[in-house]
C-alpha cells in the first residue's frame, strides 16, 4: 500500500535523497517551482506536483510519496481536508503531510496538527529550514515503516508459532476417543496470556481402558515459554512405555528438563490416571496446584500436591511421591494452573485458594453445563482481562 515504503527506503539517511520521492501541492506555480528548486539543490531527485487538494489526491495514489510539502489556502479543496481525507484512508494515513503557508496564527497550526499534519514551515521558504524539516519527516517516515514493518512480521510469526503450540493440546478427536467410555468425560480449557503461553495439557489412551492425564506449567510466558511446551510435547512422545507409571515417568521428565532448562526456568507438573473400573485416580504431582474433587453431594476436597517442579533439582533429591485417591461416581476431578487463583480481579482482588474454594462450591456441572464451563464463566466475568498468566483447567466429569 501507498503507507509502505519501498524495501530500497530502507537506507542510510545520507542515501534517502537519491529515492525519496515528495509531492509539493501549491495553487501558485511559483511557490512549487522555489520549494522543488530548494530541494533539488539538496539533493532530492523525484518530485510530483499538483494544484490544489483534489489533484493531490489523484496523485497520491499513482506517485506514492514519501512526503507531501502541502499550502494550506488553496481552491477547490485546501490543505486542512486534503490531510483529513489522506489519514483517513488506511493505505496513505502514513503519509507524513508537512504544511507551507504563510499562516502564523496558533488556530490554524492547531488544526492542522489535529488532522494529522507532522510539522509546518512557513513562507517565504528558507532554505535550512525547508530542507532539515524534510529530512526528519523522510527519515521518521522510513523508521516508522521499518517499525510497521517489524510488527507486521513478528505478528505474523507470532501467530504462526501461536496456531503451532495450539495443535500441540489434545483433539477433538483425542477427547471423543477418550470419552467414548461412557463413565467418566474429559474437557479442557486453555487461554493464553499473550500470544504464545507456557501452559500445557494433554490425555494419553492407556491400557485397561484406564486414562492419563498430565498438566504442564513453564515457568514464564511467550517465546521461551512456548518453546518449552514443545518441548515437553516432544519428551512425552517419546516416552510412551512410561505414561503406566507417574513417578517413573516424574523421573524421566525431570532428568532429561535438568539439562534442557535454562538455569531460571522450571515446570510445575500434575501426572494421573484414572481407571473406571474402581474409580480411582493415582497421581504424582510435582509442585503444580492441589487437584480439586467437587462431589455431586456438594462437598469440595483438595488433594495433595506435594513434590519438587521439574527440571529444578537433581535426581538425589527429586523423589515425588505417588498420590492415590478415588473419584466417586458423579464427582468431577479439576486440575488448573495457578492463574486461577492469582489473576487479578477488577475489585483488585485475587481468587487464591479461599476464592477458588468458594467459586467451585457453586460451579459443578449441571444439567446443562460441565464444570468447566461453570467456572470459566465465572471467572471472566470478573478477571482483568488480558490476563497477566496462562490459564489451564482440565476435568474429568464421572457418570452419576
Amino acid at each position: 500500500s501507498l503507507s509502505k515504503w519501498d524495501k530500497k527506503m530502507l537506507l542510510p539517511k545520507n542515501l534517502l535523497k537519491n529515492y525519496a520521492k515528495i509531492l509539493i501541492v501549491d495553487d501558485q506555480e511559483a511557490n512549487r517551482v522555489i520549494a522543488k528548486h530548494l530541494l533539488e539543490g539538496a539533493g532530492f531527485q523525484h518530485f510530483e506536483e499538483a494544484e490544489d487538494g483534489v489533484e493531490a489526491l489523484k496523485k497520491v495514489d499513482s506517485f506514492g510519496p514519501h512526503l507531501i510539502l502541502a499550502d494550506v489556502v488553496m481552491p477547490k479543496m485546501d490543505g486542512f481536508e486534503m490531510c483529513k481525507q489522506l489519514k483517513e484512508n488506511p493505505k496513505t494515513a502514513d503519509i507524513p503531510v508537512l504544511f507551507i503557508t504563510a499562516l502564523e496564527d496558533d488556530n490554524s497550526q492547531t488544526t492542522g496538527y489535529r488532522l494529522g499534519a507532522v510539522d509546518y514551515v512557513n513562507k517565504p521558504l528558507k532554505l535550512d529550514e525547508v530542507l532539515a524539516r524534510t529530512e526528519v519527516h523522510i527519515h521518521n517516515g522510513m523508521l516508522h515503516f521499518e517499525l510497521q514493518s517489524y510488527y507486521d512480521r513478528v505478528s505474523s510469526e507470532l501467530d504462526k508459532a501461536r496456531r503451532l503450540q495450539q495443535g500441540l493440546l489434545p483433539t477433538k478427536e483425542q477427547l471423543n476417543n477418550i470419552n467414548k467410555n461412557e463413565n467418566f468425560c474429559v474437557d479442557g480449557y486453555f487461554q493464553a496470556c499473550t500470544e504464545l503461553a507456557g501452559d500445557y495439557w494433554q490425555v494419553f489412551a492407556l491400557s485397561g481402558g484406564r486414562t492419563g492425564i498430565i498438566l504442564v506449567d513453564f515457568t514464564g510466558h511467550g517465546v521461551a515459554a512456548a518453546l518449552n511446551t514443545a518441548t515437553i510435547h516432544a519428551l512425552l512422545t517419546e516416552m510412551g512405555q512410561f505414561l503406566k507409571d507417574p513417578v517413573q515417568l516424574m523421573h524421566e521428565l525431570n532428568d532429561r528438563l535438568i539439562n534442557l532448562l535454562a538455569i531460571d526456568s522450571f515446570a510445575t507438573c500434575l501426572y494421573g490416571i484414572y481407571d473406571p473400573e474402581d474409580l480411582s485416580f493415582n497421581y504424582c504431582s510435582c509442585g503444580g496446584e492441589p487437584p480439586a474433587i467437587l462431589d455431586n453431594n456438594g462437598s469440595l476436597k483438595f488433594l495433595e500436591n506435594r513434590g519438587l517442579p521439574l527440571g529444578l533439582t537433581k535426581e538425589d533429591v527429586f523423589n515425588p511421591p505417588l498420590h492415590e485417591t478415588k473419584i466417586k461416581n458423579g464427582a468431577t476431578l479439576l486440575l488448573y494452573s495457578d492463574a486461577l487463583g492469582e489473576a487479578l480481579h477488577t475489585d483488585g482482588s485475587r481468587w487464591l485458594e479461599t476464592g477458588i474454594r468458594n467459586v467451585l462450591k457453586n460451579c459443578r456441572k449441571d444439567k446443562e453445563n460441565s464444570a468447566i464451563y461453570n467456572i470459566v464463566k465465572v471467572f471472566n466475568k470478573t478477571a482483568v482481562q488480558p490476563i497477566h498468566d496462562d490459564l489451564t483447567l482440565v476435568t474429568l466429569d464421572t457418570s452419576g
